[in-house]
């Protein structure tokens, strides 16, 4: 298996990347192995998987790329200080070791506030048959579902987890079954770390569109430069829609913040936090 290095970087002097997104019998054991552990746990099956060495994430997250015309990211706290009061909260929550429901609650409702905020909205498009919808299981499609952005016909909700894998990160994910082609491309998360799914979802695509906005309540700098760097290595237009953006992944590859005794989880795994939840609201709407 091939990937861009830090050396093919350096010795060609511009930066040129497309990941390679494999089949998924075209594992190796090893890999096969860590991506078993995670279809057996979500009860799923990867069609394709990507693998991002850790000596390349380093080189892709902090060789730092200004944006140009046709990569933009827009933060929504860089003009409205009062939503840093929930990302207070989202860290709160994400260093709990067992968060109670109702703060869990409180959690799911901040996140669909900052999304509220947001400089863009992918509602704009939902009638449009030429806009793909792609939302990421589990938090993507969760808070996609809520916000009506996922509209009937021309949306989608694959698998695509990460795993961490010999210093880096592997990532399994299911097929996007189209051939159509887009004007544009919506895709829906909850968080951005090292940016290495969206990556790899935005590659499954490219050949159906060139124009991709993304949408998230929050990202790691690590993560849109990664994004950014890939948009203008392929040659497509990137848009980012972020509520706030903070400096730091520790070595799983989570948002953190350096404190005085350590770190800190900025929002934590937004998946494990919003996903029993919904069990919990359907239960009590029944009821």
């Amino acid at each position: 298996m091939t990937l861009a290095t830090t050396t093919d970087i350096q010795q060609n002097g511009t930066f040129t990347f497309q990941p390679e997104v494999h089949k998924r019998n075209e594992a190796s054991d090893e890999i096969d192995r860590a991506l078993r552990k995670f279809e057996k746990h979500f009860n799923i099956e990867f069609t394709r998987y990507a693998l991002y060495s850790k000596s390349f994430l380093n080189e892709f997250h902090h060789n730092l790329t200004m944006t140009d015309e046709n990569v933009k990211v827009q933060i929504a706290t860089e003009h409205n200080k009062n939503l840093l009061d929930h990302f207070t909260f989202f860290s709160k929550v994400a260093n709990t070791e067992n968060p109670s429901n109702e703060h869990r609650r409180q959690y799911y409702e901040r996140l669909q506030a900052v999304y509220a905020t947001l400089d863009r909205s992918p509602g704009q498009f939902s009638e449009n048959e030429k806009v793909a919808f792609i939302a990421p299981e589990r938090e993507g499609r969760i808070l996609a579902e809520k916000m009506g952005w996922l509209p009937d016909g021309h949306s989608f909700h694959p698998n695509a987890k990460r795993v961490h894998f010999e210093g880096g990160i592997l990532i399994g994910l299911d097929d996007i079954n189209t051939t159509c082609q887009f004007d544009r491309v919506e895709i829906i998360d909850g968080a951005i770390a090292s940016g290495a799914t969206l990556i790899t979802i935005m590659e499954c695509m490219a050949s159906a569109s060139n124009v991709f906005d993304i949408y998230s309540v929050h990202a790691t700098i690590e993560g849109i430069n990664a994004l950014t760097r890939f948009a203008k290595s392929r040659g497509l237009q990137l848009t980012c829609s972020i509520g706030h953006v903070t400096a730091g992944l520790n070595d799983k590859y989570y948002a953190v913040e350096v404190v005085s005794n350590g770190e800190r989880l900025v929002v934590g795994d937004l998946g494990d936090t919003i996903s029993d939840l919904q069990e919990v609201i359907s239960h009590e709407i029944l009821s």
